[in-house]
């Protein structure tokens, strides 16, 4: 009867330190979880506002480079027109002078 009673002790005892072993290790691996988890949503944070950054940068670039086609389009059309001015009133002069020649 010791002996049956001793093992059930044994066994509860047993039990209770590996349960308390257990919590033990979980509260010690939950500061170092919550780190890890700090750490990883700290490198999450840096990247996102790094890649933000170089969308707002790309962005910044295309509209640059959009505006500036825009404007040496137009600069293009404007030179193109006058041009097309100057000859069109030169082949008038032109075509005056040698109607008043003959």
């Amino acid at each position: 009867m010791f002996n049956v009673n001793s093992k059930s002790r044994l066994n509860r005892i047993a039990a209770t330190a590996v349960v308390a072993v257990m919590m033990s290790a979980s509260s010690f691996t939950a500061p170092a979880n919550d780190t890890m988890v700090q750490d990883t949503f700290s490198v999450l944070e840096q990247n996102i506002t790094q890649a933000s950054q170089d969308l707002l940068l790309s962005a910044k670039q295309e509209f640059v480079l959009s505006l500036r086609t825009q404007i040496a389009e137009q600069i293009f059309d404007v030179k193109t027109d006058s041009q097309a001015h100057m000859l069109a009133s030169d082949d008038a002069e032109q075509s005056v002078t040698t109607a008043s020649k003959e």
